[in-house]
């Protein structure tokens, strides 16, 4: 008898319980089954078919009948919440019914030592595992009761169901097939691309378009080894009819694949798109040319199958093929419905979000651009395209149905924080709201995107390429390493969240995002600032901004509708400079542009806590030692660095308001009661005004060329102190 389990029993002992020698005996209830249509597997060392219910389960799931026709539930009206060790659930599911269902609710790698909630109250067990929901064990007649999705069966003991997946593709193109393939409505994705398909009843490769109907599949490739992919000498080879069944391709195909290459059959279509077989892994032109279509290709597709269990390519999809059956989590391999009762289980965003496949890159776009997808889960499938979720048994609601469509919806139309705006719907908003609220959506993306996980840091920017071809052709944007170009000026002032190691990836620029391995926000002061960028009023600072060498050398097509009109300067001998060879063959876009700069030697940065606020504040210090202005993030260097090439450049400026600094109030330890604006300036030197707070970015030379090191807000008067010059300025 496991000790440790014995203390949380007795720590949570029932009046007029069975007494310590009786504790893992249980409290044995016999009831005739109410579902005696099929046969579950029997308890691990019992075969009686009655409901057997532990001493924690027993008082609340052993009254007969507990949902009568008032639909007011009888039984014990206290509720109970449980601590229990997972090691003790796994015992007492060996002969308690609901014990047994919970453990299908734990997720993955369990600890048998990890404690977990229950809460009992009217006939149900909700289960909470590191403070997140994960569902709950109901009587099977109570589910009427019950605010939950809609679903197509109580057990998933059986086999992956064809039919319900072929019905799920009907009803959808039936009832909502134009709102679930909104990409096709975009002149982009209105044309149809060559490309590479599996013919699954042929086992083989066939050249084809995407305007045909076949399925995708997104999956989790994971380090793997010696798999079968398309190269340019395999190809002619894999284009006969049988090749993928010949012995030696068969075994080097992925396992994930050919569960995915049999879904597509059963459920009666003929081609599947996989990008390791569909694009040729050495032919590195062809490679790129697909990455840049993946908007195309993904939303072109009738159905997207998504392995959301697999860790690896060379794991099977659950439930797909009998003969490759999944071992369940714990000792029992029961299915969602037991004796009566049944498994309410986590929501699909919960389901999602404890993925590994949630956790990469690649994955990211692939789900986004798709119309329609059939996630699988190794207990639970579920069927989403832009209109609706349905699931294949019964789970938790999701609030958050729509949280990160590219092409957003919502109730809101117009006005502050309106993240989900249908931009499809025929109107005509403000061309500040409307390009604020694409924005706000393209910086919600991003932020979501890069928490993702990449091996390659190279990909940062492809793997990302589809979601940005799809929002230039929604906005009429055009990106810049990742940044849309007719809102640069905003672009440039994203910043790493703070707290967090940032590293420099040199692939690309380091005034974009993607030149940065980290998470990002343009939550310009964090805990009390706004939360998206949806400034009414600014002004530009930097003049003649071009791009060059990635891109081909142009003007950045600025559309900064926070005003000001950019005045041209002759940049003929910045562009000419014998420095920029080296830039050359780099592939990094270069900004050339003139601004105005200040040397920061004769600043400071200093990173103090502040109570009340849980980010650390960096503080910009004037010569004099007072506060006028603040980084947002860590700064990007040591107190050994050469301050003699560093500077700060004027970016641009909003026009602020009084009651956002001075309306809120926060506390510090050392000064008292302060509003945030006392925080970030010293109000006697730097007096508020509308328009005196600069956005500026701090960079470092090297040679004649300069990179970012970080964005931050400074009081126009000091920065005029430090004497500003107009320079050109390269940045790379």
């Amino acid at each position: 008898m496991d000790s440790a389990g014995d203390s949380i029993f007795a720590k949570h002992r029932l009046e007029n319980e069975p007494s310590e020698l009786d504790d893992w005996e249980g409290l044995r209830y016999p009831v005739k089954p109410t579902s005696p249509t099929r046969e579950f597997p029997p308890f691990s060392g019992s075969t009686r078919r009655t409901r057997e219910y532990c001493k924690y389960c027993a008082p609340y799931y052993t009254e007969k009948d507990p949902w009568r026709a008032s639909a007011e539930p009888t039984g014990p009206k206290t509720p109970r919440h449980v601590s229990i060790t997972i090691g003790t659930i796994l015992r007492k599911g060996r002969y308690c019914v609901v014990c047994r269902l919970i453990c299908k609710l734990l997720s993955n790698h369990i600890d048998r030592n990890e404690e977990v909630q229950l809460y009992y109250d009217y006939y149900r067990c909700s289960v909470r595992q590191q403070q997140k929901p994960r569902g709950y064990v109901i009587p099977e007649h109570a589910l009427r009761h019950q605010d939950i999705p809609s679903w197509m069966k109580l057990s998933n003991y059986d086999p992956l169901n064809p039919e319900m997946i072929r019905n799920w593709i009907k009803t959808c193109e039936d009832q909502h097939g134009s709102s679930s393939s909104r990409f096709r409505s975009l002149s982009r994705s209105r044309n149809p691309v060559d490309i590479t398909l599996i013919d699954v009843n042929k086992y083989c490769l066939v050249r084809a378009s995407s305007s045909i109907n076949f399925c995708a599949l997104s999956y989790v490739w994971g380090k793997i080894e010696d798999s079968l992919r398309t190269t340019t000498k395999n190809r002619a080879l894999l284009e006969s009819p049988g090749s993928l069944q010949q012995p030696q391709n068969w075994s080097q195909t992925p396992r994930v694949v050919k569960d995915s290459i049999g879904l597509v059959s059963a459920i009666g279509e003929r081609f599947l798109w996989v990008d390791a077989l569909c694009i040729e892994q050495d032919n590195e032109a062809l490679k790129q040319s697909q990455i840049m279509q993946m908007d195309i290709i993904y939303s072109h597709a009738l159905l997207t199958i998504v392995a959301l269990s697999g860790k690896n390519a060379n794991e099977p999809l659950p439930r797909v093929t009998t003969r490759d059956s999944k071992e369940l989590k714990g000792p029992y391999t029961t299915s969602t419905c037991f004796m009566g009762n049944v498994v309410v289980g986590p929501s699909f965003h919960q389901t999602l979000h404890d993925s590994v496949y949630d956790k990469r890159g690649w994955t990211f776009q692939e789900r986004l651009l798709s119309q329609r997808c059939l996630f699988i889960s190794e207990y639970q499938s579920f069927f989403r395209c832009h209109t609706q979720l349905q699931t294949e048994c019964p789970c938790l609601p999701d609030p958050n149905f729509h949280d990160l469509d590219i092409l957003p919806r919502s109730s809101q139309s117009e006005g502050y924080g309106t993240w989900f705006a249908d931009f499809l719907q025929i109107r005509e908003p403000s061309a500040i709201k409307r390009n604020s609220t694409a924005f706000s959506h393209y910086t919600r993306l991003l932020k979501a995107y890069r928490k993702k996980h990449l091996s390659d840091a190279s990909d940062t920017l492809n793997a990302f390429s589809g979601v940005l071809a799809a929002l230039a052709q929604q906005n009429q944007w055009q990106f810049v390493s990742g940044i849309p170009e007719e809102q640069f000026d905003l672009g440039l002032l994203w910043s790493p969240d703070p707290n967090q190691t940032v590293e420099r990836n040199e692939a690309f620029a380091s005034w974009s995002w993607a030149g940065w391995g980290c998470t990002i926000t343009w939550q310009h002061i964090p805990e009390f600032w706004w939360q998206a960028p949806m400034i009414q009023e600014g002004r530009t600072e930097i003049e003649d901004l071009q791009t060059f060498y990635q891109t081909p050398r142009r003007p950045i097509a600025r559309h900064f509708h926070l005003g000001a009109q950019q005045q041209l300067f002759d940049t003929k001998g910045v562009l000419s400079h014998p420095s920029l060879a080296s830039r050359a063959g780099s592939g990094i876009d270069v900004l050339s542009f003139r601004a105005e700069a200040v040397s920061f030697e004769g600043f400071r940065a200093i990173k103090h806590q502040i109570k009340g606020i849980k980010s650390p504040v960096i503080s910009i210090l004037d010569p004099q030692g007072r506060n006028c202005g603040i980084h947002y993030g860590e700064p990007f260097f040591t107190d050994s660095a050469d301050l003699r090439k560093m500077e700060l450049i004027l970016l641009s400026r909003f026009r602020q308001s009084k009651t956002t600094w001075e309306g809120s109030r926060v506390f510090s330890m050392a000064h008292g009661i302060q509003t945030i604006y006392q925080l970030v300036f010293h109000d006697e030197a730097y007096p508020f005004s509308e328009w005196s707070l600069l956005n500026i970015m701090l960079i470092q030379w090297k040679g004649d060329q300069a990179e970012r090191l970080n964005i931050g807000l400074m009081h126009e008067r000091a920065f005029n102190n430090a004497g500003p010059v107009k320079k050109n300025i390269l940045l790379a």
